[in-house]
Parts: structure tokens; C-alpha cells; sequence
């Protein structure tokens, strides 16, 4: 299952955990591939209601998280001005419960390049019940 782009409420986020959570039950090793369109360059494009349903709820779920700089920044509290600023917000996102985490679009460093940056725990943490 995918979440590829913007949800608009926090109705819509956990009906689509609730179709996981059924998916889950049939197949656990079900992967979900969610990419939290939030924001960018420091504009919330969602409710900020979804903020904490994201870190909360979704972080957990996931198997392959794709934030931006900006949404990853909102979910770990780290502000990314560097390397090893987005290695520590890539490794609180595995605290949080996401075993792979592919940070896209940060824009630390020189001007006019746009870094990528991918992380994998192994094994990956457990589900929740």
C-alpha cells in the first residue's frame, strides 16, 4: 500500500490506516510506502491537526517513509542544516518506528544542490499491535 501524496484530513489518514491494519491482518508482511506530503520550504500545505497523527500513528505503520526536509523537520522537532543534522532526524524517524527512511529534497550545504539521503535498520522494528 502506498500513501503517494496529500491527505487533507485526519479522517482520510486513518481510513487509510484502517485499510493497512486490514490489509495486515491478511498479510503482515505487507509493505507501506508513505510519502507525508506536509509542506516544503516551510509552508504547511495541511491542517497542522495532521502533524501529530503522522508522528503518532503513521510513523509507527510505515515501512518506507519519504519526507522532504521540511516534513521531516516538523516530524522529529530536529531542524536540518546540515549532514549530520539529517542523519540525526533520519535516525529519530527509526526511533519513531520507521525501518527505512529516504529523506528527499534537503537543501543544506551548497547552493543549488539537492541532497538525498537513505537509511535502513535491520532487522526493521516490529508492528504495533
Amino acid at each position: 500500500i502506498s500513501v503517494p501524496g496529500y491527505v487533507r484530513s485526519p479522517a482520510m489518514l486513518r481510513t487509510i490506516l484502517k485499510t493497512l491494519e486490514e490489509m495486515r491482518r491478511v498479510n503482515p508482511n505487507v509493505v507501506f510506502v508513505c510519502d507525508p506530503v506536509m509542506g516544503d520550504d516551510g509552508n504547511l500545505y495541511v491542517p497542522q491537526e495532521l502533524v501529530p497523527i503522522y508522528r503518532e500513528e503513521v510513523l509507527p505503520r510505515a515501512t518506507i517513509l519519504t519526507p522532504n526536509q521540511f516534513e521531516a523537520e516538523l516530524l522529529t522537532g530536529i531542524a536540518i542544516r546540515s549532514e549530520v543534522d539529517a542523519l540525526s532526524a533520519i535516525d529519530r524517524l527509526h526511533e519513531l518506528g520507521v525501518p527505512c527512511v529516504v529523506l528527499t529534497s534537503t537543501a543544506y550545504g551548497d547552493a543549488g544542490v539537492i541532497n538525498l539521503l537513505a537509511s535502513r535498520v535491520s532487522p526493521p522494528p516490529a508492528a504495533p499491535a
